[in-house]
């Protein structure tokens, strides 16, 4: 290897930069596979929820090896199911209760990855994502008032 010394400004920094694109190949092909198995489980419950019944959120920030998925699934719970029966209740009080209702609707409506049947791949996924059961929270209530609106016209 050369001595980085008697490297010009413009040979360290090319060789950085052949460097830099090994890395994002590298990374783009790993992102490929984890995708790859995060849609095949999109399809699935897809098929078992329903197309119009299922919400699917891309993460940013993936990173290889975390063991994290690209993607997560919800499921728009219904009308009549308790959580977001308490859900709605609870918004109305404190912030922090607000945030345990949020949590709460989003940990029930999670469908992948599952915190008990993909245990380390949802553990890894809200380490990378803290604030990503919040958001899945806001997209559910979003998307029931969606439906609902949806339904008065009808």
């Amino acid at each position: 290897m050369t001595d980085p010394v008697k490297l010009t400004p413009e040979q360290r920094k090319a060789r950085a930069l052949a460097k830099r694109e090994i890395q994002k190949k590298g990374e783009a092909e790993a992102f490929a596979v984890q995708e790859a198995d995060d849609i095949e489980r999109l399809v699935e419950l897809e098929g078992e929820h329903g197309f119009e019944r299922v919400l699917r959120i891309d993460l940013n920030g993936w990173k290889p090896g975390a063991g994290a998925a690209t993607l997560v699934v919800a499921r728009v719970p219904t009308a009549s199911e308790k959580v977001y029966k308490r859900f709605e209740e609870t918004v109305s009080k404190p912030k922090l209760e607000n945030l345990k209702a949020a949590h709460a609707l989003a940990e029930a409506c999670l469908v992948y990855p599952h915190r008990e049947d993909d245990k380390a791949l949802y553990a890894a996924t809200l380490e990378l994502a803290p604030g990503l059961l919040t958001h899945v929270a806001n997209q559910i209530a979003n998307a029931v008032r969606g439906r609902a609106e949806e339904e008065k016209k009808g």
